[in-house]
């Protein structure tokens, strides 16, 4: 099947959640809902619903349950119903973004080209929980595996988790293995 309307800069991934896929296009290009299936051209009878602008140009964004986050290229970060397009909030950022948005824990975290992470709660109302400042340019997305976020910046891969949890068990040879482990980092809001 296939759907027409993206523009010719496709950038970001198409993002998958809560039975649909989603799919920004170019700088400041459309957003576009649809419901997978089907066989040729599926435009008229899957696509849910459809902005004609306000997709970001390299970020690709993440669902959680029915809440699509996007952050734009310039730092807006949006909050969509995944099922009506409906803007729940937005909220600047005052920062550049390279990197996509990933979703953990119920959180939203958005890191800056400037490497400042912004972590939200996922969903409905807007709440910034922590900002944390890496002091080093970031533009790649981070991950997050095993409880842990990992950020690559321009000089370092950080690994913020639990000091409680163990992250990485490595082999060092029969019967032998180290565990690593890091504290988690950041400042809550304000401060």
């Amino acid at each position: 099947w296939r759907v027409h309307g993206t523009t010719d800069i496709p950038c970001p991934t198409a993002i998958v959640g809560d039975g649909l896929l989603v799919s920004t296009s170019g700088a400041n290009g459309p957003i576009t809902a649809i419901r997978p299936g089907g066989d040729g051209d599926v435009t008229a009878s899957h696509v849910l619903w459809r902005l004609p602008h306000g997709g970001p140009y390299v970020p690709t964004g993440v669902i959680v349950d029915d809440h699509l986050h996007l952050v734009s290229d310039g730092g807006i970060l949006r909050c969509l119903d995944v099922r009506t397009g409906a803007e729940k909030w937005s909220q600047r950022l005052q920062r550049t973004h390279s990197a996509s948005l990933v979703a953990g824990d119920g959180k939203i975290y958005a890191a800056s080209e400037d490497g400042v992470i912004h972590v939200f709660a996922a969903g409905d109302p807007c709440q910034l929980l922590a900002v944390n400042r890496l002091r080093q340019p970031c533009q790649a997305t981070p991950a997050i595996a095993d409880g842990a976020l990992f950020v690559r910046t321009e000089q370092h891969l950080y690994c913020f988790a639990s000091q409680a949890t163990p992250l990485v068990e490595r082999s060092r040879g029969p019967g032998e293995h180290t565990t690593i482990s890091t504290s988690m980092a950041g400042k809550p809001a304000g401060n």
